[in-house]
């Protein structure tokens, strides 16, 4: 299957578990390349999380999803300090080229990381002007319903669930995610509703 060669591919792509917090909770969790040609002229973009642009149209890649990779840090410590040493990069490139979405998208979830709840929210909203990866757009989506739920605000985080949907409605974390909201304002046939859809 990952006979690159053979299958005429320039790249597969597969899971990348990012970050755990403290809890062993999953808190970023993405697609990333993992295998390239290297005869393909790829350029490598980004003064951080780089990521391969091609130079030469669509490439042809696949998503490989059976294969989970895992970012380990030694400690908690290690990745807030690297996660600081990120931050400065990051907002330091949003200052000179804010209109990259990846430095915006970025940025956005260190901003989440920092529980700095408000300016997230800005810059994932900046980021959905700018992007059309349905993917990532879901996953902007996402972190903004639970930011909104985290702060109390259940009818937001239904409403950036549903504009999740709006993205990608083949994936489920936003049927779970609108579930627990519906609960949290006692709405139980709304929550059942879409824990069925979910399910």
């Amino acid at each position: 299957f990952l006979d690159v060669q053979k299958r005429n591919l320039d790249g597969v792509y597969m899971p990348y578990e990012y970050h755990r917090n403290e809890q062993g909770e999953l808190e970023a969790l993405q697609l990333r390349e993992r295998i390239l040609k290297t005869s393909h002229p790829w350029k490598w973009k980004g003064a951080i999380h780089e990521t391969p642009i091609s130079r030469s149209g669509d490439p042809i890649v696949i998503e490989y999803r059976d294969i989970l990779v895992k970012h380990r840090f030694k400690t908690f410590e290690e990745h807030s300090r690297s996660a600081a040493r990120n931050h400065k990069i990051l907002t330091k490139e949003y200052k000179r080229r804010n209109k990259d979405p990846r430095i915006v998208y970025y940025l956005a979830q260190s901003h989440t990381w920092m529980k700095d709840w408000d300016k997230a929210i800005e810059l994932f909203e900046e980021y959905l002007k700018l992007s059309g990866w349905d993917e990532e757009r879901y996953r902007a989506w996402m972190t903004v319903g639970m930011i909104h739920m985290s702060n109390d605000r259940n009818e937001l985080c239904i409403s950036a669930c549903l504009a999740a949907l709006n993205e990608c409605p083949e994936e489920d974390e936003a049927y779970w995610l609108m579930t627990q909201a519906y609960f949290n304002l006692e709405m139980d046939e709304k929550a059942i509703y879409w824990l069925k859809i979910g399910l």
